[in-house]
């Protein structure tokens, strides 16, 4: 595949540029002279997907997210090789023969202590919000007259990097309308300075190597240093000053609300030790203090009712969701 590392033949498949949301104007085309970046940047490899569940097929991905190790965001599609070429699926491909297109790098500064220029995409996931457009109240419109906003949650993070949970939000329906087949859609939830978009980030304490974002129905999970960050996707927000309605703070587990973000409600963070019935152990490093790393686990998932872990020891635990208690232990023993 162009775009994902050198040619066969040793030729480059890389067109530097810059990030299509960086480059974008309001009504979605790019600046005079200005190039999007085509194909990954050197040096760096993929690290999440972002599929889209709605629209992909048996026989194209249709236009989906990519992450790598330097914490960018790639847009791309995927259709079977033997697809007719005046379908579909092979038009959406066909906008990436060359390879990926850049759309937004996440952690583009650098602040004081912890870098983030090396923070790799760890989790990547987003969703159609559709908002009816109607001038007459409780009167339903067929599906062709509805904008369909879009939300993007992406993870960050890596040893002596910041955790950080990203949420990129379309323009709501009182601006730009979003198709679903509209070629530069997933540029304007990016687009700098697009009308009714929203950008923000909420940063976790500590560090940890693969932050393993999660989603099942509206609900989100992902592995941090001290606990399990989790919050339930608003389907029905159309971005704002609401932000992230959450019961920890940035600096630590806390009972005020946390700054910034859209789309996200009812976030908090559940504590490794009231996980697993132990007590916190400090540990030094480049966050100060955190987890014995041995209470961490080594990943993560999520099901309706259900945070499920799996520790270094091989050992499944089943945490209710509700209760906040270990309802059921599992030693697993890997062939």
């Amino acid at each position: 595949l162009k775009g994902f590392g050198p040619n066969v033949d040793g030729s480059a498949s890389f067109t530097p540029g810059k990030a299509a949301g960086d480059i974008i104007s309001g009504k979605g085309k790019s600046g005079a002279g200005d190039k999007a970046q085509v194909g990954l940047t050197p040096g760096t490899y993929l690290t999440a997907v972002g599929w889209d569940k709605d629209q992909g097929t048996e026989g194209s991905t249709k236009r989906i997210l990519l992450g790598n190790s330097s914490g960018e965001l790639y847009e791309y599609a995927l259709a079977r090789t033997n697809a007719d070429a005046s379908s579909e699926a092979s038009d959406a491909a066909a906008d990436f023969n060359d390879g990926p297109i850049l759309l937004h790098k996440l952690n583009s500064s650098e602040s004081v202590g912890m870098t983030e220029s090396g923070a790799s995409v760890t989790g990547v996931h987003f969703e159609y919000l559709t908002n009816p457009v109607s001038s007459a109240p409780n009167m339903p419109l067929p599906s062709s007259h509805a904008n369909n906003d879009i939300i993007v949650l992406a993870a960050t993070s890596g040893t002596n990097h910041r955790t950080r949970l990203h949420t990129n939000q379309s323009a709501s329906s009182g601006a730009r309308a979003i198709n679903k087949n509209d070629k530069c859609f997933f540029r304007g939830v990016f687009a700098k300075g697009e009308k009714g978009s929203h950008s923000s980030f909420v940063e976790l304490p500590g560090s940890v190597d693969y932050a393993d974002l999660k989603i099942c129905n509206d609900g989100f999970a992902m592995r941090t240093e001290i606990g399990i960050y989790y919050g339930t996707i608003d389907r029905g927000s159309k971005g704002g000053a609401a932000g992230i309605k959450s019961s920890v703070g940035t600096a630590g587990m806390g009972g005020g609300s946390m700054p910034g973000g859209s789309g996200i409600v009812d976030a908090g963070m559940l504590p490794y030790d009231v996980c697993n019935h132990q007590t916190i152990v400090p540990t030094s490093g480049a966050s100060g203090a955190g987890m014995a790393s041995s209470m961490i686990p080594v990943s993560l998932a999520l099901t309706p009712h259900h945070f499920i872990t799996v520790s270094a020891t091989n050992e499944m635990r089943f945490v209710n969701r509700v209760a906040r208690k270990v309802i059921q232990r599992e030693r697993v023993d890997w062939v």
